[in-house]
């Protein structure tokens, strides 16, 4: 069912099993600048939304996805945007990437957690000038995830270190002190490799 602009949702009725529903009303807003505008064309795509939806895939068929989130992580580096589109790309460079050749099983991209690292430092810094609550969830799951990566790298004390400063900051921000004791238990549990 189709609604015009600006015409309002209704509710309607199934009358084989007689239970009703709401039409959710979608909102979708004017781009913020030129910028986004511009990457709109490019962002809503299959292949980006494959990528996305395969964590960061490194699969060569889904290059033009990994592309556009490169190019939305460099031109967007302080906004939710950027943080997010780094993270994504992240989690596909720090990990092994297998494909089916010829029957076999190939290693078809070698994981590379320093450049993950890399990938991700703008989106860390952004969330580190935040200062603001609203971004706690997804300053953790950055936090949580460049973790891994520390690790992976052998580097399990800038692990630890990364996350003391994370309870830190959750903590200057009015997080909830079980979250605050949650993040320090982790930092302790990180292995000593």
């Amino acid at each position: 069912m189709r609604y015009r602009i600006g015409e309002r949702p209704r509710t309607w009725r199934n009358l084989a099993s007689s239970w009703e529903r709401e039409v959710a009303a979608v909102r979708v807003g004017v781009p913020l600048s030129r910028d986004e505008d511009r990457l709109a064309a490019d962002w809503f795509t299959n292949a980006v939304g494959l990528t996305v939806a395969l964590g960061g895939s490194m699969s060569p068929h889904l290059s033009q996805g990994r592309d556009t989130l490169r190019d939305a992580a460099d031109r967007f580096t302080k906004t939710e945007l950027g943080t997010a589109a780094a993270q994504v790309l992240a989690a596909g460079v720090g990990e092994d990437f297998y494909r089916r050749e010829d029957d076999k099983l190939v290693r078809s991209h070698e994981a590379d957690p320093d450049a993950a690292l890399e990938l991700t430092e703008p989106a860390l810094k952004a969330h580190k000038a935040e200062g603001d609550k609203t971004t706690n969830l997804a300053y953790r799951s950055l936090v949580e995830q460049r973790v891994e990566l520390h690790v992976s790298a052998g580097r399990p004390a800038e692990a630890r270190k990364e996350l003391g400063s994370l309870a830190t900051a959750l903590q200057r921000r009015g997080a909830n002190p079980n979250v605050v004791a949650d993040v320090k238990a982790e930092a302790a549990a990180v292995d000593s490799a």
